[in-house]
């Protein structure tokens, strides 16, 4: 009966053939490099019998069925038509590809469904984890005496950051959480906000966004001026984030520097290095980002620059108790071994979550795999590939190449470029521009993104990519050009007729 209860897909344990058979499908796409999540365009359009078998399923079936065929449908659906971000056009965010070594250690940790909790409850797992993050602290150069956890990625990293900062803080009978105050250059990510918020401080008060110099890195002359004009009137600086590698252009603040100045005032130092901590291993950026190590806590996510399978981020934070005294909650249900353990290993009382995913495998793998002259060699070609494409922009008769950090390039297509007058305005530049990103998108062989800087309009690529390639790039500028062309002609048309 229960053989019979499988085959027509009345239970969730399959038959071992059903296992085999599903699996076989899945590993073949993953193997060939011939298959569509290289080959395809990286935003397919669904077609009509796509959409019209989508919809028969809008409401949820009363009756199950057959498991083998289920699969069948969505993979052939996923693979040929879903973005992956481990094409070699997606150039968008800041999400990695994913490499084949994290695809199958997260298969591996799903399989396994070890409960990631404590290590009375599994010791093997958190172990594991917890080993993890002492190799995390090493290639970042991060004290190993500190204390860490994997969680889903830099928002909720940056948000317990802040917890321990106050809580740290509370110390000082502080009744109102709005007299603390953060400090962050208008570029920061917009988890800073959302974690303050989270937090029950309200962030039009408690933020102080500091301007930012010429290169676009936070200006110190302004933070200094922020912090004391906030101790004279009573307010209490909390935490310095500094950014290594914002989102919209790549730049490093000057961490040793806001290093010096957290020690000096007494304010919790914090990094966002989620995207750009990674360029440490590099030759080019190691010396920008010596400051890592000072941090009080420090944001990075495996899952950009490690080219990890989402989700996984990392925290990891100097002093080895604090994640445990800020997130520390007892419970009747909890096993009383725990307290024979390390507080290291009480991995969800150091952070905001009890149920945890095994997301340090695909970490730990990945490390053990490549090694730390593996990902060195892996991010110095992302940036190779960066400073090609700014090149071939400033050489570009009618690309305006803007900026060029870590693996992220801002240019736009600018015509006026080519002629001694500016004949097309800024505004109309900018719309330009934003209906290039739309077509290319439409057309599906590449996938940029795009950002605001000084009220410009810019195409932004961000290659965190292991299988983006200079013929990529080459042919990404192309179709900027023609597109923008096209563009350019039905303004000029437009216009003539007014």
């Amino acid at each position: 009966m229960k053989q019979e209860n499988q085959l027509h897909g009345s239970s969730l344990n399959l038959a071992p053939e059903q296992i085999k058979k599903i699996c076989a499908e899945i590993v073949d796409y993953l193997s060939n490099k011939e298959n569509p999540r290289y080959t395809q365009k990286v935003r397919p359009k669904l077609t009509d019998r796509q959409y019209s078998d989508l919809s028969a399923l809008e409401r949820m079936p009363y009756h199950g069925s057959e498991a083998v065929s289920t699969f069948e449908k969505y993979i052939q659906l996923l693979t040929t038509q879903a973005v992956s971000t481990s094409h070699p056009g997606f150039l968008a965010y800041i999400m990695g590809a994913a490499s084949d070594v994290s695809v199958l250690a997260d298969f591996l940790a799903a399989a396994i469904s070890a409960p990631q909790t404590s290590a009375s409850t599994s010791h093997l797992t958190t172990m594991i984890e917890a080993q993890t993050i002492k190799w995390m602290c090493q290639l970042l150069g991060y004290p190993e005496t500190g204390s860490g956890l994997f969680v889903s990625g830099g928002s909720v990293a940056n948000l317990i950051a802040l917890q321990a900062a106050i809580k740290k803080k509370r110390t000082q009978n502080i009744v109102d959480l709005n007299q603390y105050r953060v400090y962050v250059s208008k570029y920061s990510h917009s988890s800073i906000s959302s974690a303050v918020s989270i937090s029950g401080l309200l962030p039009d008060q408690c933020i102080q966004y500091i301007e930012t110099t010429q290169e676009h890195t936070l200006s110190i002359s302004d933070l200094k001026t922020k912090i004391k004009h906030d101790q004279e009137y009573g307010y209490i600086p909390l935490m310095v984030i500094g950014i290594a590698g914002c989102t919209s252009l790549g730049v490093i603040d000057p961490l040793l520097v806001l290093s010096d100045i957290c020690m000096k005032e007494d304010i919790w130092f914090h990094i966002d290095a989620a995207y750009g901590g990674f360029a440490v291993l590099s030759q080019e950026y190691s010396e920008a980002l010596k400051g890592m190590q000072f941090s009080d806590s420090l944001t990075i996510d495996p899952h950009k620059w490690m080219y990890a399978a989402a989700d996984v981020g990392c925290i990891l934070v100097k002093d080895p108790n604090i994640l445990f005294n800020t997130f520390n909650q007892s419970g009747a249900y909890y096993s009383s071994d725990d307290l024979t353990f390390s507080n290291h290993l009480q991995f969800r009382d150091l952070g905001i979550q009890t149920t945890r995913s095994f997301r340090a495998l695909k970490v730990k793998l990945s490390l053990e795999i490549a090694g730390r002259i593996g990902y060195q060699q892996m991010i110095e070609k992302d940036i190779h590939l960066a400073k090609y494409a700014y090149k071939l922009a400033l050489d570009h008769p009618n690309l305006e190449a803007y900026s060029c950090h870590l693996s992220i390039v801002t240019l736009r297509f600018n015509p006026n470029l080519a002629t001694d007058e500016n004949f097309i305005s800024e505004t109309n530049l900018n719309k330009i521009n934003q209906e290039i990103i739309d077509d290319l998108h439409q057309l599906g062989d590449f996938f940029p993104s795009h950002t605001w800087v000084n009220n410009k309009y810019l195409i932004r690529l961000c290659i965190v990519n292991l299988n983006t390639t200079e013929e990529t790039i080459h042919g990404l500028l192309e179709a900027i050009d023609e597109v923008g062309k096209s563009k350019t002609c039905n303004y000029l048309t437009h216009m003539s007729t007014q």
